[in-house]
């Protein structure tokens, strides 16, 4: 029987940028990382600056993420340094209570000083000021937005021809379909390293199908898994169906409760992709209950934390809103279990969402109020790229009711104290059940 790994194919990606980033920060020369990745593999770089947000992380590496915009509004290194010194006084009391110095103040600007100037100032004193516990602190630039693609290009020029610290680092994105840095790279090519991931996001099926023998049982369930993709992607349902029962067959009988559920989860989105969502939820909830029986294995467990969101994403779709909020409460306790505060936000969110639409109004503002504590409990970087905005709007538009309405005040206190004064303008349009 093989020993299937601990981790599955998305965290593997994720180990394999904290191990270019080690080579990068243990580069004395170097300043700047660029990683050119597909666009499809965006998700996992946000994945790993989240991990750098939890215990999880082993670098010696404090990574702040910058998203803010670049606007004409105002030069983006000052949006920069605002947006670093508020990212430390919204950490500021969390790190005193871990025991972590934090009396650290921003150095004033000085006349005349450029914007990106101002920036590196910043960082160069944040470091200084915790250089007994930190290699490096380093800043990835994200923005949502730029003023244009020449200006960004030009702002970077203008941060390469600094005298950059060597314990101030830099993380930006170039996407390899459309690169915009390649000159960035030419002129300062010793300080702005270039790594290209190769994430192959798509490939993570097949990795796991690698973690299985070459030969035997690993190369039938290989086979029949590839022939479900094949008959998936051609939306031949019926040959699906017959590819993915043999293909459990196999794990089944090799207690390969992994494969039992990816199995499940890539012929649930077959059955979507034809409209057949009977077919979907019962596999989705077949793949559950394997999950919920592997007790000793914790990447069975969370790959069924999946699952059940998938379940409830249909059930949503059919409008059974009801349903839903209790698949979506079901796994709160899942999360818990596994420490996975993004999946447990989730879930409250969504399950006041839910009751939200079945206009039961009270579950609702009691599952809202429970994830915007849940938000409370997670580090101000994780805030920042979790969907807490989405859980303030939803209870702000039960305070309009008047059982609720008292609250609204506080509401809005709780989340400007939680994600800052403008966290409504990272609402995006669209419905917030995401």
């Amino acid at each position: 029987m093989p020993v299937l790994s601990t981790k599955n194919a998305i965290e593997k990606r994720v180990d394999r940028l904290t191990e270019l980033w080690n080579e990068f920060a243990e580069n004395a020369e170097a300043r700047i990382l660029r990683w050119v990745i597909d666009a499809d593999s965006m998700r996992l770089v946000h994945g790993f600056l989240q991990m750098q947000q939890t215990d999880a992380s082993d670098l010696p590496d404090m990574i702040l993420r910058i998203d803010d915009p670049m606007t004409a509004d105002q030069p983006y290194g000052i949006t920069l340094r605002q947006s670093l010194i508020e990212q430390y006084e919204r950490d500021r009391k969390g790190m005193g209570e871990a025991g972590i110095s934090n009396e650290w103040q921003a150095p004033a600007m000085r006349p005349g000083d450029a914007d990106v100037v101002a920036a590196v100032s910043t960082l160069r004193s944040m470091r200084n000021y915790h250089s007994d516990m930190l290699r490096h602190v380093a800043v990835a630039l994200l923005p949502a937005k730029v003023t244009s693609s020449t200006d960004w290009a030009n702002w970077l020029q203008s941060l390469l021809k600094l005298e950059l610290p060597p314990n101030v680092r830099w993380l930006v994105i170039d996407v390899a379909e459309t690169p915009l840095l390649d000159e960035l790279a030419k002129a300062g090519p010793v300080r702005v390293v270039t790594q290209e991931p190769k994430l192959n996001l798509p490939g993570a099926y097949n990795e796991l199908l690698n973690d299985l023998p070459m030969s035997g049982p690993g190369a039938v369930f290989r086979k029949h898994f590839m022939n479900l993709l094949t008959a998936a992607s051609a939306k031949n349902f019926g040959a699906a169906q017959v590819a993915a029962d043999a293909a459990e067959r196999v794990a089944s009988a090799n207690h390969w409760p992994q494969m039992q559920i990816v199995t499940g989860m890539a012929l649930g989105a077959a059955a979507i992709a034809v409209g057949n969502i009977d077919a979907a939820l019962a596999v989705y909830r077949q793949a559950h209950q394997v999950a919920a029986a592997s007790t000793d294995d914790p990447v069975a467990q969370k790959l069924g934390i999946q699952s059940r969101f998938a379940e409830a994403s249909v059930l949503i779709g059919e409008q059974e809103y009801e349903q839903a909020a209790k698949v979506y409460l079901d796994i709160v306790p899942l999360a818990e279990k596994h420490a996975d505060q993004f999946s447990l936000l989730e879930s409250w969110r969504m399950a006041a969402y839910c009751y939200e639409q079945a206009k039961q109004y009270e579950p609702a503002w009691n599952s809202g109020v429970k994830a915007l504590d849940v938000g409370d409990a997670m580090k101000p970087e994780a805030r920042e790229t979790s969907t807490l905005p989405y859980v303030g709007q939803g209870l702000l538009r039960l305070a309009l009711r008047r059982p609720y309405a008292e609250h609204k005040q506080s509401i809005r206190e709780r989340m400007e104290k939680l994600l800052g004064p403008n966290w409504e303008e990272k609402l995006s349009t669209g419905t917030d059940a995401s």
